[in-house]
C-alpha cells in the first residue's frame, strides 16, 4: 500500500473512529466513568486548566457548586478537537505496522 494511500485511509478510518467515539460518548445510558474513558483526551485537556472556582454552596447537601470557566471550555473543546488527529494517526501507524508485515518476505531456513 502507498503512503498517499496509507494516509487518505487513515484520515477516513481516523474520523469514523473519532465520530463514533463522541456520539457514543454522547449517549445517556453511559456512565459517566465509561465516557471518561472514551474520551480520555478531553478530560486530560481540561485538567490542564486548572481547578474550577467555588461559586457557592448547596444548601440541601451542603456540596459546593463550581463556576464554569472560559478556559476550561477553551480546553475542552480543544480536546475534543484533538480526537481526530490522535485517531487518525494511531489508524496511520498501524496501517504503516500491519503494510511493513505483509511485504516481509519468508526467509528459507533458520
Amino acid at each position: 500500500m502507498s503512503f498517499w494511500l496509507r494516509a487518505v485511509v487513515s484520515i477516513v478510518l481516523g474520523g469514523a473512529i473519532a465520530w463514533g467515539l463522541i456520539q457514543a460518548a454522547d449517549s445517556p445510558a453511559l456512565s459517566q466513568s465509561t465516557k471518561d474513558v472514551l474520551l480520555w483526551n478531553v478530560g486530560m485537556f481540561v485538567k490542564l486548566a486548572g481547578e474550577r472556582p467555588i461559586m457557592s454552596y448547596d444548601p440541601s447537601s451542603g456540596k459546593p457548586r463550581y463556576e464554569g470557566t472560559p478556559e476550561r471550555e477553551f480546553f475542552g473543546t480543544v480536546g475534543l478537537v484533538s480526537t481526530f488527529p490522535i485517531y487518525m494517526m494511531f489508524s496511520f501507524l498501524l496501517l504503516t505496522i500491519g503494510n511493513h508485515i505483509l511485504r516481509k518476505k519468508p526467509t528459507n531456513g533458520p
